[in-house]
């Protein structure tokens, strides 16, 4: 059951059948979307559940204004009593009590941290497991260039002081601009004074990636362990060093100074930068080092692998 927002996850559904799955999607979103009728779209999503009779029930909802019913969770529970019922979030969550009846149905609560566990426990959702992000191995690879067009890219949008460090963010993106001018790419919104506004495709930020010398990721939150965007992973498969500002744990994923850089502040994100440009063979190292690692690890395969191995208790 995952969120489209109109554009299905190609990638997703692909990975379930290399991982040998036979499964069939409800797309919830976009038929919520179709008609905003409540009642019956959770009476379609119980009825699609009986009809199959899944030994799981993966889904992606949101913890804010759910669409789907714990009470239609449980009535399929009361009809299928071995269905594995789990839900994902990739999102950092700073309220989650509307989610809290839920917890008593769904087997396996998944969020995209570590750190944010004690909290989702202290809501009651006392099986909160841990299932990273992951990226699209053929939307974003290394074309292996030798000459760039760009310094370096970033690709994410400013949504000012919404998430802790989205202030942070802006500030490093504002530095990255005035420092290295027209030789800076950058896609998202809400710097309209840098780009206008300019937003870009899979296809267009995997080509700028690897059209630069290095790229940069910067979460909206970088205090929590464990906790990365998939902008860390596409950054890495382009092939291409990426400098990651410093989240807790980064060490459990990637190894520092190898298969990334880090940075603790806006000025150490420019001066890796220089270091990135004034050291070619280097930098270019570590860019492939990056690319072996998330391709062997990260890629939407690997997610729904471990997926598989939490809903059977491995």
């Amino acid at each position: 059951m995952p969120i489209n927002y109109g554009i299905p996850q190609y990638s997703m559904y692909e990975a379930w059948t290399a991982n040998g799955v036979e499964f069939d999607v409800f797309d919830w979103w976009n038929e919520w979307e179709s008609h905003h009728d409540k009642i019956r779209l959770n009476e379609d999503f119980v009825a699609k559940a009986l009809q199959m009779k899944p030994d799981c029930i993966c889904m992606q909802l949101n913890y804010q204004n759910i669409i789907i019913t714990p009470e239609s969770l449980q009535t399929v529970k009361q009809h299928l009593p071995n269905v594995i019922i789990s839900n994902w979030t990739g999102d950092i969550r700073y309220e989650i009590d509307d989610f809290t009846p839920y917890a008593q149905v769904i087997d396996y609560p998944l969020i995209s941290s570590t750190g944010q566990m004690d909290y989702f426990k202290s809501k009651g959702c006392h099986k909160v497991g841990f299932l990273p992000l992951a990226y699209n191995p053929k939307e974003f690879f290394p074309m292996w260039k030798t000459s760039f067009t760009y310094d370096v890219c970033f690709v994410g949008s400013n949504y000012g002081s919404i998430f802790k460090d989205g202030l942070l963010r802006a500030d490093a993106v504002n530095l990255l601009h005035t420092t290295f001018d027209d030789k800076f790419c950058l896609y998202g919104r809400g710097f309209d004074h840098i780009n206008k506004g300019a937003s870009s495709t899979a296809a267009v930020t995997n080509e700028t990636y690897n059209n630069s010398v290095c790229n940069v990721s910067i979460n909206n939150d970088n205090t929590i362990d464990d906790y990365f965007s998939d902008r860390i992973l596409c950054g890495m498969a382009s092939g291409r060093p990426t400098i990651s500002w410093y989240f807790p744990k980064i060490e459990n994923h990637f190894l520092p100074g190898k298969e990334v850089l880090v940075a603790h502040n806006a000025q150490e994100v420019v001066d890796l930068v220089r270091w990135c440009k004034a050291h070619p063979e280097e930098a270019s190292e570590i860019g492939r080092n990056g690319h072996e690692r998330v391709v062997n690890n990260n890629t939407c395969y690997h997610m729904i692998k471990n997926l598989l191995g939490i809903l059977q208790g491995k």
